[in-house]
């Protein structure tokens, strides 16, 4: 039996590339790293992937690279968010995850015990990182805990940015 030539070893390569579905290949942030993994799963090699997207071939394994480092959180992250739902498995910036991290937030039921004053004094985090960890809560079916000393000072300014806010007591 005579050994598989390189282009059999690559065949088999590209086929075990993991099919995704659809659904999940859609949410990628952009049309190009769609396009990317697309055609990787067709069967494309890098430098036909280079071609038909107008760069390098080294650039097409980092599209591809980074394409399946976001379709591995895509699949991997939870369908329901829940109080116990580790920041780390969700999608969210970098900075909002930095910003948690730093100061000891791990959950989201973490987040959801911080009060809106919290989140703003905190170093790095103003009005769009707020935005965000009051809309992750938002879709976890929680909500910023309000703070009695703060009277409703910082429910007012929030609300000048963000619009109305619910808070529990």
């Amino acid at each position: 039996m005579t050994p598989p030539t390189n282009r059999e070893i690559n065949e088999v390569r590209v086929r075990s590339i993991t099919a995704y579905p659809d659904e999940i290949v859609s949410k990628l942030p952009n049309l190009r790293l769609q396009r990317v993994v697309r055609a990787r799963a067709a069967g494309k090699h890098y430098w036909e992937i280079a071609e038909t997207e107008h760069c390098s071939i080294e650039r097409a394994r980092q599209l591809w690279h980074n394409a399946q480092r976001l379709l591995t959180i895509l699949v991997r992250s939870p369908k329901q968010i829940t109080g116990e739902t580790r920041l780390a498995d969700l999608i969210i910036s970098v900075r909002l995850y930095n910003v948690c991290i730093w100061n000891g937030i791990v959950t989201v039921g973490d987040l959801a015990n911080c009060t809106l004053r919290d989140l703003l004094c905190i170093k790095h985090c103003g009005r769009k990182t707020a935005r965000e960890a009051v809309e992750l809560l938002n879709r976890a079916g929680l909500q910023l805990k309000s703070s009695a000393s703060d009277g409703d000072y910082w429910i007012r300014q929030a609300e000048k940015f963000y619009g109305h806010l619910e808070t529990r007591q």
